[in-house]
């Protein structure tokens, strides 16, 4: 298992010294925010010295995107460009593990099309694409009629999880309950057990997790500590069914009062707790 870290909430520092700080302080793998990956990649200059940073590095690369909504004809047109300047700088550095989507509502004549530019588009790069299990759950993803390739798969986010598994059946407010999706023994229950059931029905491979904590209801995005769902026993389960992905931290240290540096000494305890608990028997 690789730990990542997702970069977009440290801008405090530029996009190259995030990834050297956070490789310094013992992560494996750099999460970007897709249009900041655009950005960067589109222009040859800026992306060889993104890549030549990350492999200096010796880091994995992840991308957190997004499908447009249909009505966004503007973001529609953009998304094949995006795609095109991404694929190329795979195939001169081959360097982009994972490249993940949120979709936020399913129109098969555009958003489907799209998810499958995606995976068609990164056909045999090495990339793996992933779709977020949350908005669109897994009932609508295996509903939507994609050809999924070997390469195709799950991003699935634990923060989310925790509020879906802690409300069903007991609170229907909760914007996350109302789109489905956990597997709880009983209603409201978020046990270790639960997170378990709910990784394991998922119908396609996970190949990355976001990893954030909440108080069951709200999607706070806290620190792994912070929050109702067990992460110490998360971490056990990951390892007892073999999880081999990107474990990425997903906290928004700005959304909790954080200034940049107060954000780095959390994130590296947090690292450190979770690093404790995956070499726990």
């Amino acid at each position: 298992m690789k730990m990542g870290i997702t970069i977009v909430h440290f801008p405090h520092r530029s996009v190259c010294e995030n990834i050297k700080f956070f490789a310094e302080n013992g992560f494996d793998a750099i999460g970007f925010h897709g249009p900041q990956f655009y950005d960067d990649v589109k222009d040859s200059t800026t992306g060889k010295v993104l890549a030549e940073t990350i492999e200096k590095c010796g880091v994995a690369a992840t991308v957190h995107h997004m499908i447009p909504k249909p009505e966004d004809k503007e973001a529609c047109e953009n998304f094949y460009d995006e795609m095109k300047a991404m694929k190329q700088w795979q195939e001169e550095y081959g360097l982009l593990h994972v490249l993940s989507f949120d979709v936020w509502i399913l129109d098969k004549s555009k958003v489907a099309q799209m998810m499958q530019h995606a995976i068609d588009t990164f056909a045999g790069t090495g990339t793996k694409i992933a779709f977020e299990d949350f908005p669109l759950n897994t009932y609508e993803l295996m509903q939507s009629g994609l050809n999924f390739s070997d390469e195709s798969g799950i991003l699935m986010d634990f923060g989310h999880t925790n509020a879906r598994l802690s409300t069903v059946g007991t609170n229907q407010n909760c914007f996350l309950a109302n789109r489905g999706e956990g597997a709880p023994l009983m209603p409201g229950d978020n046990s270790v057990e639960a997170f378990r059931m709910a990784f394991l029905k998922k119908p396609l491979p996970v190949f990355e997790l976001h990893l954030h904590n909440n108080n069951g209801i709200d999607d706070q995005h806290d620190f792994i500590e912070n929050g109702t769902a067990d992460f110490r026993g998360i971490a056990k389960m990951l390892k007892e069914v073999g999880f081999k992905g990107i474990a990425s931290f997903e906290a928004g240290p700005a959304l909790h009062g954080k200034t940049g540096e107060e954000a780095d000494k959390a994130t590296i305890e947090s690292l450190k707790n979770w690093k404790k608990w995956l070499s726990e028997d």
